[in-house]
């Protein structure tokens, strides 16, 4: 019996066996062969799930899809419901933390908000570091500032040399008309004294000078005298007055032109001409400045006429009063007269340069001795001079001809004030002249043709004048006269008598050749050209005979 069960189990153990190996066979076969693994969900139960979206957990155990977004450079956030993923933008308002480095196109600094425009503005900063300017600093000296935090009563800034700036006060009262405030250039203090003042409050006198020459007899461009400036006199020669007076025996003279020219070179030779002080207390000069009478050498003259006049060198006829006599009632002729009454600058000389005073053309046969006086100071300029320049023509005379225009274009920046205006015949030939008018007028367009004019400096330290202000010799064209005659000045033209004719003599300080003096103490009004504006100098309609220099000075503002 045993045995028949042994026998049939062994049988259905191995039909059991083969039946599992079936099985395994055919369960490993359809794993093989499944689709992707599905652990528990169908791909529908997600949502169809498409090329690009992102699955994520939306709950406990289910799986949900984001859907792509099809906006270019959008970022994953948790602003989606629940804070689950949601497409978005960068958020810089709390989306970011920390400072931004300036490699990174940040600052690399906290923020700072600004407050007033409303709407875009264009705000330049230079291309270097630079320091802000604000509200809870004091502005600093490099800055433009003062460096002090609050304004001083009755004091006045005083910079030293560590670039800072110290209030200083003012003394309580400086009372009287000839009280001055005065600054101690050691203790930095101000105080109160008159020891800067004359009676009235005039200025002290600077100290003034004078040389005199002992005369030149007549020759072609003969120079009577220079005064130079040599390098290394350490001063600044101001020029006050420069003179002619005739110093001749008997002779039957002519009437000849002396004129003052600039120089580039001391004169040699000749005689040496000592200095006289108008106070002997005063400093000697420097051995540097140096005259001469008639110089045979150097004397290098520079640039145009800055003066100049005509003198007779008659002996016989001085103040007879005859017929084609020349009346005479001052000795001498002024050439130049600064006495510091005008806004004008006083000719000026530094290291370097020279004043010549010089016969003109000489064309007559007779002799005549000639000597010049300069009148000058030493020292800076004073506070009322103004930049000054002139003008000068040199040409013949003929009926209404434009001798010289002066115009302000448009665009100079510049107002030009007249300070004088002088003339003087300067015949290149022996002529039968007459008395001439000249006439003074306005003009509304530039000058055109002719010559064009250099302005001269009296100071050559002061800036050129600019290209707008233009000045003409015998301009042919515009120039055209604006309003009626500002004056009209007489010349005698005739070399060898003038008649009853007296231009050459003095009249409140200066000569009558020049018929325009601006005086600025009176409360006239003085000859101003502005932009736009100009100023031209013409022969009446009688025509005229001879050559003719005219002068024009101005100051710029």
């Amino acid at each position: 019996m045993n045995s028949f069960f042994r026998k049939h189990l062994s049988v259905f153990n191995r039909f059991l066996s083969t039946l599992f190996l079936m099985a395994l066979l055919i369960t490993l076969a359809s794993i093989v062969n499944a689709a992707a693994p599905n652990p528990g969900h169908t791909i529908s139960e997600i949502g169809n799930v498409v090329q690009g979206d992102i699955l994520y957990g939306s709950a406990t155990d289910v799986i949900s899809a984001l859907a792509k977004n099809t906006t270019a450079t959008r970022y994953l956030s948790n602003t989606g419901a629940s804070n689950n993923p949601a497409w978005a933008q960068v958020d810089l308002t709390n989306g970011i933390t920390g400072i931004l480095p300036t490699a990174n196109g940040g600052t690399g600094i906290a923020y700072f908000t600004a407050a007033g425009p409303t709407a875009a503005r264009i705000f330049t900063f230079p291309d270097a570091a630079a320091t802000v300017l604000t509200s809870n600093a004091a502005v600093t000296v490099g800055q433009g500032g003062t460096a002090l935090t609050a304004a001083v009563s009755d004091a006045v800034l005083v910079g030293d040399s560590t670039s800072a700036y110290t209030a200083r006060a003012l003394p309580a009262s400086c009372a009287g008309t000839t009280a001055k405030l005065l600054y101690d250039s050691t203790t930095n203090l101000f105080s109160c004294g008159t020891d800067q003042t004359g009676a009235g409050g005039s200025p002290t006198p600077e100290a003034t000078y004078t040389m005199f020459s002992t005369g030149r007899v007549m020759a072609t461009d003969g120079v009577i005298m220079d005064l130079f400036n040599a390098a290394g006199s350490g001063q600044v020669i101001r020029i006050l007055e420069v003179v002619a007076f005739q110093r001749t025996t008997a002779v039957t003279g002519i009437r000849a032109p002396v004129e003052i020219r600039k120089t580039s070179a001391v004169g040699t030779g000749g005689t040496a001409i000592s200095a006289g002080k108008f106070d002997s207390t005063d400093t000697n000069l420097s051995a540097n400045i140096t005259a001469r009478t008639a110089p045979t050498g150097g004397a290098t003259l520079t640039g145009g006429f800055l003066g100049g006049s005509r003198i007779l060198t008659e002996e016989a006829h001085l103040g007879t009063g005859a017929a084609g006599s020349f009346p005479w009632f001052q000795s001498e002729v002024p050439l130049y007269v600064n006495r510091g009454n005008t806004s004008a600058e006083r000719i000026v000389l530094r290291e370097g340069q020279g004043i010549a005073c010089k016969w003109g053309i000489v064309v007559g046969t007779a002799a005549g001795l000639v000597a010049c006086g300069i009148t000058f100071q030493i020292g800076a300029a004073t506070a009322t001079e103004k930049p000054t320049y002139s003008w000068q023509s040199n040409s013949v005379g003929g009926a209404s001809k434009k001798m010289i225009d002066i115009f302000n274009a448009s665009g100079s920046g510049k107002i030009l004030k007249i300070t004088r205006i002088s003339l003087y015949a300067r015949q290149t030939a022996a002529v039968v002249g007459n008395t001439t008018p000249f006439e003074v007028y306005r003009t509304s367009a530039v000058g055109t043709g002719g010559t064009t004019i250099t302005a001269d400096k009296y100071d050559s330290s002061d800036a050129a004048v600019p290209a707008q202000i233009t000045a003409r010799d015998g301009p042919t064209g515009g120039a055209t006269l604006s309003g009626g005659a500002l004056l009209a000045p007489l010349l005698g033209t005739e070399e060898l008598g003038d008649g009853t004719y007296y231009g050459h003599f003095r009249r409140a300080g200066v000569a009558l050749n020049t018929p325009y003096v601006f005086n600025g103490s009176t409360t006239e009004r003085q000859l101003t050209i502005r932009e736009g504006e100009g100023i031209t100098i013409q022969n009446g309609p009688l025509a005229a005979t001879g050559n003719v220099v005219i002068i024009v000075e101005g100051t710029l503002e």
